[in-house]
């Protein structure tokens, strides 16, 4: 099911690993939340089923599915750490690379 040794995520992890990692992950957010899977799933308007297949690491669960579950977990936060905010438009930031 659910594990607590949680792999180092990297460059080099396999997609199947990297969608096990996650959804352990997110597994784990959610048992420490108190919330069981039914009530995550409604609360994101998705199946149980498509809330397992995450936790799971199966694949098929859209983008937008997993952004929800987060956005209900208060995970989405936690991107601005991965995903800083730009300094500058990202048209800009093309022009000058092209420039450098």
């Amino acid at each position: 099911m659910y594990h607590l040794n949680y792999m180092k995520i990297d460059n080099n992890i396999e997609t199947r690993l990297l969608r096990k990692e996650i959804g352990a992950r997110i597994a784990n957010c959610r048992i420490l939340a108190h919330v069981k899977q039914a009530e995550l799933a409604e609360r994101s308007g998705i199946s149980r089923c498509c809330l397992s297949r995450l936790e799971n690491g199966v694949g098929g669960v859209s983008f937008d599915s997993v952004s929800e579950v987060m956005r209900q977990l208060k995970l989405l936060p936690a991107l601005n750490l991965t995903f800083p905010e730009p300094t500058s438009p990202p048209h800009e930031l093309v022009q000058q690379e092209r420039t450098a």
